[in-house]
């Protein structure tokens, strides 16, 4: 008999209960957070045509991405590790792009490679897109709705940090880098690693400085301050950008006071597809990525439809593993009592969850919070079950 166990591929899980509950009803509320916002729903199919999946993509996606052959086309297909590009064709495509647009989307997304250490392959994903529109106000919208996401799921004080690839894009630029040796700069400047800058930049003299001072140049809002004066001999697009952020920060701090902001001038967070504004919203507790956007405008223009657009996606998976869930699940004895039976059919008809004893010798389950006793009255209670 072969007794030899199922294993999945290293990076890859079932969701299991009670994860996987938890996840479909955040799901589901964050849609409703996102309806009651504007943004509809569209449904897009785990694989198409690679070409189309990479539009205005950079090495970092092609590489995350699962390719095979169409037995009916003999064309390449992609598994997709992002849904921003397929948004962007449906708003370009199908809806026929024109004024302004909200999208929102929900689904699993699969990966090549783990984005660190603890990362999985594949997640479940949720995300909204606002095309059509280019002011800071959209991009308020968009960053101010990712932390209402995050406050739906139950995350205390997330970290919402910002960033402009203009700035490390206007001075890379300057060194006539190859493709390789942009990305190893983009990492190392990721990971504030100021020797590594050093090293890369070689004998870029002042463009080189620059870029190493950037390592340094994140924190609050006075980070921008700090920049001005450090970066004051730099292009004039960097200062311009620098403007940008702190013009951004002010509006984005009188529509959502009390948001926890931060700044980082060598942030390139997200795929190379983005073209200006950037930001990722980290767990205050384990300092993990649960959401991530820009702005991409005119990546549309492959479809002849080049567009500003700007949005964001959570990792659903990640997120209900660091937020706070609890549901009241209530364990009832095996009774023949009608009137036991009745309070319990009245608070499943309020939301709680319940589960019915199959014989009197049953123990309550890991999940039941609570139990039906009767009182000294006579009257049926949810009990809280103690812990041992």
């Amino acid at each position: 008999m072969n007794t030899t166990r199922p294993r999945l591929p290293d990076g890859v899980e079932d969701l299991l209960p009670p994860d996987a509950r938890v996840l479909e009803v955040l799901r589901r509320a964050i849609l409703d957070l996102l309806h009651a916002h504007g943004y509809e729903l569209v449904i897009s199919p785990v694989f198409e045509y690679l070409d189309s999946l990479l539009v205005g993509a950079g090495a970092d996606l092609e590489l995350q991405t699962f390719t095979f052959t169409d037995r009916a086309s003999g064309r390449l297909l992609g598994l997709r590790a992002d849904l921003t590009s397929q948004a962007l064709r449906i708003d370009s495509g199908p809806l026929n792009g024109d004024g302004v647009r909200r999208l929102c989307y929900s689904g699993p997304v699969a990966r090549a490679q783990p984005e660190g250490v603890f990362a999985m392959r594949e997640s479940q994903v949720i995300g909204a897109e606002l095309f059509g529109a280019s002011s800071q106000t959209a991009d308020a919208e968009i960053v101010a709705l990712m932390a209402g996401v995050l406050e739906l799921a139950g995350m205390r004080d997330p970290i919402i940090e910002i960033g402009h690839v203009g700035i490390v894009a206007s001075l890379s630029a300057k060194l006539g880098l190859g493709a390789s040796k942009q990305l190893d700069l983009h990492a190392a400047l990721h990971r504030k690693a100021r020797d590594e800058v050093r090293e890369l930049t070689g004998n870029a003299g002042h463009i080189g400085d620059q870029l190493v001072a950037l390592t340094d140049l994140f924190g609050d809002e006075t980070t921008l301050h700090r920049a001005q004066a450090v970066l004051v001999d730099s292009p004039q697009e960097v200062r311009a950008r620098i403007k940008e952020l702190e013009s951004f920060v002010g509006l984005l701090k009188s529509r959502t006071p009390g948001m926890n902001l931060r700044v980082d001038l060598a942030e390139m967070t997200g795929f190379a597809y983005h073209t200006g504004l950037v930001f990722a919203a980290y767990s205050a507790d384990s300092g993990q990525v649960l959401a991530r956007g820009g702005r991409y405008d005119g990546i549309g223009a492959h479809y002849g439809c080049a567009r500003p657009a700007v949005g964001f996606d959570v990792d659903l998976s990640r997120l209900i593993r660091t937020g706070e869930h609890q549901e009241s699940c209530l364990w009832v004895p095996l009774t023949n009592d009608a009137s036991a039976r009745a309070h319990a059919s009245k608070l499943r008809n309020d939301g709680w969850r319940v589960i019915e004893a199959l014989s009197e010798h049953e123990s309550p389950p890991m999940l039941a919070t609570h139990e039906l006793v009767r009182t000294t009255s006579g009257d049926w209670q949810a009990a809280l079950i103690e812990a041992n």
